[in-house]
């Protein structure tokens, strides 16, 4: 027997093994806040009058040794959140810029994008350099849209932020 040609491909993890990741937008600042735990989500629908929920933005995967760590940050000046996938850039914000208050692992991302097979979903991150905000866009069609719509203004696209899931149900309402 001779093999001329073998193919093989990642398969996307089984939708158990994802979790929704909520997200909900200040009214009054914009600022965007994601979380996949249900407790904080009932929190802030109960406590927080300003944020309103936007659905689920994407899917997080279960942590494995193909994910790396999303962290959350908030700036105590401001009330912004801030998402980094970077050891190193969650290290620097710790040492260099003290009202910004580590929250700890928000999510998982895959370490590899590549990782996510067919669903995977690309999350950009541009800061508004006049304010400091961060704005997170998930896929193309609205990185598109964001950008075509804040031409000529202060943003700058920072690049990928991180690599998730297209969510299973829900809406990305932007």
């Amino acid at each position: 027997m001779t093999i001329d040609y073998i193919h093989a491909y990642a398969s996307a993890p089984a939708s158990s093994a994802l979790t929704d990741t909520f997200h909900f937008r200040d009214a009054g600042t914009g600022d965007d806040l994601y979380t996949t735990s249900p407790s904080e989500r009932q929190y802030i629908a109960q406590n927080l009058p300003s944020y309103t929920e936007e659905g689920v933005a994407w899917m997080a995967p279960a942590p494995s040794a193909d994910t790396v760590d999303v962290f959350r940050f908030v700036d105590t000046r401001t009330g912004e959140h801030f998402y980094t996938a970077s050891i190193a850039e969650r290290n620097h914000i710790d040492a260099m810029m003290p009202s910004f208050h580590d929250e700890g692992v928000a999510f998982q991302a895959y370490a590899d994008p590549a990782l996510a097979g067919a669903d995977a979903l690309t999350v950009q991150r541009f800061l508004d350099t006049a304010t400091g905000d961060h704005h997170y866009t998930a896929g193309d069609a609205e990185t598109a849209a964001f950008e075509q719509a804040q031409t000529g203004a202060n943003w700058v696209h920072e690049g990928v932020a991180f690599t998730v899931h297209t969510p299973v149900t829900g809406t990305l309402d932007y």
